[in-house]
């Protein structure tokens, strides 16, 4: 039983991490990596983020990742107080949650905020946006375990 275990579990190992590095797809490499996202267009690079946080691969989990950079720029760009939700809509696509995610993962807004989330590692670790009347008040990051 141990051998059998032994061998299922390298089988696993293998097949997780034999990806093909040389595709951008599958190791979430953004065409915009090692840039100053400042110096980007803002549209192009959503249309990065939108194809990286669709990919579901080791790499775009992995700290410090394109997808992970983007995301934390994106955070400090419309993150900013007054920020109009429609645009981080608009850039970043339709959100993965809002602020009964935030609930769910026991963090509480005051009186009216709510809250946009888009997922870096799902549940686990995501930036969210609060904003009251369509205007962002601040972003932050959850991370599990922090």
């Amino acid at each position: 039983m141990k051998f059998f275990f032994s061998v299922t579990f390298l089988i696993f190992i293998h097949a997780a991490f034999s990806q093909n590095i040389s595709d951008s797809d599958s190791c979430c490499m953004s065409r915009f990596s090692g840039m100053d996202f400042d110096k980007v267009n803002l549209k192009e690079l959503c249309v990065d983020f939108r194809r990286l946080s669709a990919q579901t691969t080791l790499c775009c989990d992995t700290w410090n990742s394109d997808l992970h950079q983007i995301m934390i720029w994106l955070g400090n760009h419309f993150g900013k107080e007054g920020t109009d939700i429609s645009q981080i809509i608009k850039y970043m696509g339709m959100p993965d949650g809002t602020e009964i995610e935030l609930n769910n993962a026991m963090i509480s807004l005051d009186g009216d905020e709510k809250a946009l989330l888009y997922f870096w590692r799902s549940y686990h670790d995501f930036l969210y946006f609060v904003y009251e009347n369509d205007k962002v008040k601040y972003a932050e990051w959850f991370m599990w375990g922090d």
